[in-house]
Order: C-alpha cells, then sequence, then structure tokens
C-alpha cells in the first residue's frame, strides 16, 4: 500500500458546523482528502459490486452456502458497514 496522504479517518459530518471534519475535529481540507473524496462514488461502487461475491465466500447456513472461508466475516461487515455509511443508511 502507499504512504497515507490524506487525513486518517474516522471522518464524520459534522451538522452544527455544516462540514466533514477528521478525528480531531478539525476540518477536512486539502488536495489528498479532495482526491479521496472524488473517488468515493467510484469506491462505493465498486464495493457494492464486490459484497456478493465476497458474501458467496463466506459460509451462511441460512442461505446454504458451504464456501471455504476464503473470505474473513469481518472482511464482509466492514464492506457491509462502509456501504451502509457511504448512503445514509446507518
Amino acid at each position: 500500500m502507499s504512504e497515507i496522504k490524506h487525513t486518517p479517518g474516522p471522518w464524520r459530518i459534522d451538522r452544527h458546523l455544516g462540514m466533514i471534519v477528521g478525528p480531531d475535529g478539525g476540518p477536512i481540507s486539502g488536495e489528498a482528502n479532495y482526491v479521496l473524496a472524488s473517488a468515493s462514488p467510484d469506491l462505493l461502487e465498486a464495493l457494492e459490486y464486490a459484497l456478493p461475491y465476497l458474501e458467496a465466500c463466506v459460509p451462511n447456513p441460512r442461505n446454504g452456502i458451504n464456501a471455504d472461508y476464503s473470505v474473513d466475516v469481518n472482511c464482509v461487515d466492514r464492506a457491509r458497514a462502509a456501504i451502509a455509511k457511504a448512503t445514509g443508511i446507518q
């Protein structure tokens, strides 16, 4: 992985200030953050596309999938949480 150049997360919306803030409560600004933010729709689309494939690799007795544990359940949970956060369904 490349060196992190953007402000590390978690980022959150501060509705009182009307802006996105970083872990320190300061506003998110700077070119690296703007590059990351501009890529977010593409990242969301890619993750939504990949999620069914990730889910298919995790055993699930409810739907009869008998996979080989090649994807950690935590990976699927993190993907679902990221999609929920990005779509406002938290």
